[in-house]
């Protein structure tokens, strides 16, 4: 199983972003104009996914030799419409440099509906070990600080609000990324914005996703 699993995964990732539904066409209000950079005029003619790699983030869990969080833009990105958030949680015994090079995660995103934005957060505290020690991450609204610092930190996302501008939220994990997934979805007021899981091969721990469940069970 773990011959075929990345494989397995990336075509599972892959069909979670094109199946993602996509952001409501109204507009959010904004109090500026933007014009275009040639970078995202580039990416909207060759659908090209932008990778925005963090490094040295005030909200980390640990000083890290590889990034502390990826975030990928889908091509047609635009800044005036809601913004369809997923965030990716990795396994154990590897970092963000290694799920890119082995998901392709930039290629899957590509297939994504316009406005998707995928942050993939560092939540190891050593991503190499076969550990779920994750340093500060599982303390209340360190997730959500880290994706506040994340937003000001990526041109396209950096005028844009969690509350205003993000209309929903997919969690998704792989193996014990689980741990992380459940920290951001009970300790960081991002829940009433979730309204999809994917657990790949992840789930360990029987009862972590009830409250989610139970009260979202009629729109299920």
């Amino acid at each position: 199983m773990a011959k075929n699993m990345p494989r397995i995964t990336r075509s599972a990732l892959t069909a979670v972003l094109a199946c993602a539904v996509a952001a409501p066409t109204t507009s959010c209000s904004q109090n500026f104009s933007k014009a275009q950079t040639g970078e995202q005029q580039e990416q909207q003619a060759n659908k090209i996914t932008l990778v925005r790699r963090l490094e040295d983030l005030d909200n980390r869990t640990a000083d890290h030799s590889t990034p502390d969080a990826i975030v990928y833009i889908a091509p047609g990105y635009d800044w005036r419409s809601p913004i369809n958030l997923i965030i990716f949680n990795h396994g154990m015994m590897t970092n963000l440099e290694d799920v890119e090079q082995t998901w392709k995660i930039s290629q899957a995103v590509q297939a994504a509906p316009p406005n998707t934005v995928l942050i993939a957060p560092e939540w190891a505290q050593d991503p190499k070990a076969l550990s779920s020690k994750a340093g500060r991450f599982h303390q209340p609204g360190f997730f959500r600080n880290m994706l506040y610092e994340i937003f000001s930190k990526v041109p396209e996302l950096k005028d844009r609000s969690i509350d205003r501008d993000v209309s929903q939220i997919t969690l998704a994990s792989f193996s014990g990324g689980l741990y992380a997934l459940a920290t951001e979805l009970e300790k960081n007021g991002i829940k009433h914005k979730v309204k999809s899981i994917a657990l790949f091969d992840s789930l360990y721990k029987t009862g972590v996703l009830d409250g989610w469940l139970k009260e979202n069970v009629k729109a299920l």
